[in-house]
């Protein structure tokens, strides 16, 4: 009887006593690193941050683009601008008035200390608007390309 409760010890200390080693630890864990470095590089994190910025200068585009279209059938013209004037400029309320209830705001203008936008390395991202009256310019600079 002592024989066989020392066999069903014995094999008791040897079941608990499994587990991984080291080395099996080591390549499961090189595993899950190469799949999250291919899942990271499948997402992009900064290209999808550019998308979502570019994403808010088109509806900042678009809502600029109704306000002019709503000047432009309230007047018979556009508002005259004979250079280029940017978005950081106080003028925008006020040639647009009513039209545009506020002047929208690039995602990335707030850290822009640059008296112009897209020059001599200035990563300044702001509309920009030009008109002669009858047509009219109204650009942005987009991060990423379609």
């Amino acid at each position: 009887m002592r024989s066989i409760l020392l066999r069903l010890y014995n094999k008791y200390i040897y079941r608990s006593q499994k587990g991984f080693t080291l080395i099996e630890l080591l390549i499961v864990i090189a595993i899950v690193g190469i799949m999250a470095t291919g899942i990271i590089a499948t997402l992009n994190p900064a290209a999808q941050f550019a998308n979502a910025r570019d994403s808010v200068r088109k509806a900042g585009i678009r809502q600029i683009i109704n306000a002019l279209d709503a000047y432009s059938a309230t007047n018979g013209a556009y508002p005259i601008h004979g250079f280029w004037l940017y978005s950081t400029d106080p003028q925008w309320k006020t040639f647009l008035g009513s039209e545009l209830k506020s002047v929208p705001v690039d995602p990335t203008q707030s850290g822009c200390s640059a008296g112009y936008p897209w020059g001599d390395g200035y990563n300044c991202w702001w509309y920009a608007y030009y008109s002669d009256g009858t047509t009219y310019d109204l650009v942005a600079h987009l991060e990423k390309s379609k």
